[in-house]
Formats: C-alpha cells, structure tokens, sequence
C-alpha cells in the first residue's frame, strides 16, 4: 500500500488579511489625502483671514481722518462758503501769486525834491506787489530807475553803500533829496499859501495836498484855508458856518 504525502492547500481563508491590509493602506492614503487638502484649506483661511483684518485696519484708519475732519467742516461759515461758491476759477496756466492789476515800474526819478515824496510812494508800492526780494536787489532796481543828479548821487556813494540794507541806502536817499519845496516845511507852506489868481478848486488841489503831511487838526487847517482865499471868495463863504467840516467848506 502505497502512502501517500498530503500537502496543505491555501484555502479560501488565508485571502482576507491581505485583502484587509491593502483596504487598510488605501484608507491611510486616502486619510493622507483629506489631511492635506484640510491643512491647506486652512492656510487659505488664515491668509484670507489675514488679508481681511489688514483691510479692516484701512478702513479705519479711513474712518479716523474723516471724523477728525468732520468738526473743521462744521465751523465752516456760511459766508466764507459763498465767497468760495463765487470766486473765480484761476486758470492752471496762471501763476496763483500773480496781482490781478500788475504795478507799474516808477517814472525815472532826476533828483527833483518836489518829486522825491511821489517817487518814493511809486517804489513802495511797486515793491509790495512785487515777490520778495533781497535787500541787494531792492537796491539795484532802485538805482536802475534813477537818472541825471540822482544817479550822479547813487554813483558817487555806491563804494560806501555796497552791501547795506535797504533802509540803510533809503536813509542815505532821503537825506540828501526829500526836502520839498527848497527845506520848507508842509506848515509853514500852508500858512504862506495863497489863492491868487488860480480857480478854487486849483487852490483846494494844493491845499490838501499840503495839509496831509503838515499833522495840523482841523480847526487850524479850516483858519487856514479861509486865510488863503481871495477877497471875492471869501466873501461868498461869509454866509457859511465857520464850523463846518473842511471838507464841506472846501466842496
């Protein structure tokens, strides 16, 4: 009798641990998978979240600057918005400092003292409209705009002056030329003034100019307007009262 040797056979049974250990790794890959697609889900919302706080911190800061702006709107007066409201566009090409009625350059000035005082007025007020200059230049133009004996002057004393401030040189200027009718005061011109055969308005013209700078009150300058008349009109004022203004007396 022969015997014989039996091999066991892999049934059905051995299968299933293998089959559950490749179930298995599949699940952790799959696991690995949504682990990674949350963690990056995550940064995503961190750096949204990130991005909305800084927007968040703008818009604030936004926020901020209009209430603080908010109080100077209010103190805002009605009238200082209508003059706005009516002022006039300027022009870009304009320049915003630029006078609206430029000043002319003062007349050439030749040393004349009756002139001195007018000329004087002429650059004055050329150098307020004008931008501001250094004293160096206020100078220059100054002499730029004399002539015969007031440049002969400005040549003669230029070594000494070069380099002074402009009230230096002005004082030197006035020194020499602002002396009006040969020395004479504003005063004592008045009290020697005298209609003769000029009309009264001619006179009137004089007498006010001389009276502006002679620091008389009104009582006196009235005595001596009246002193300066002819005899013809005096008369016709002798119905007027001797207390009316000036000007009424003069007009």
């Amino acid at each position: 009798m022969t015997l014989k040797k039996h091999f066991p056979l892999q049934g059905p049974a051995e299968e299933p641990p293998k089959i559950a250990v490749g179930n298995q790794g599949r699940v952790l890959e799959q696991h690995s998978q949504l682990f990674e697609s949350l963690a990056n889900t995550v940064t995503a919302l961190t750096t949204q979240q990130s991005e909305q706080h800084s927007q968040l911190a703008q818009i604030t800061a936004s926020l901020q600057d209009i209430a603080t702006q908010l109080p100077q709107l209010r103190v805002a007066s009605p009238a200082s918005l209508a003059f706005a409201n009516q002022a006039p566009v300027s022009s870009p090409a304009s320049a915003p400092s630029a006078a609206a009625f430029p000043v002319s350059k003062p007349d050439k000035y030749d040393g004349s003292p009756d002139l001195c005082r007018g000329f004087l007025l002429q650059m004055s007020l050329f150098f307020v409209n004008s931008p501001v200059s250094v004293d160096a230049a206020r100078i220059s133009f100054f002499i730029s705009r004399l002539t015969d004996k007031a440049l002969d002057w400005a040549t003669a004393i230029w070594p000494s002056i070069e380099g002074s401030t402009y009230e230096h040189f002005l004082k030197e200027f006035k020194l020499v030329f602002d002396h009006p009718h040969h020395g004479q005061s504003q005063g004592e011109l008045l009290v020697k003034l005298r209609q003769g055969n000029r009309s009264v308005s001619d006179f009137a013209l004089e007498f006010r100019t001389l009276a502006a700078g002679s620091g008389w009150n009104e009582p006196a300058l009235r005595v001596m307007f009246r002193n300066g008349l002819r005899a013809d009109v005096l008369a016709e004022l002798a119905c007027k009262d001797d207390g009316l203004p000036l000007d009424e007396l003069i007009s």
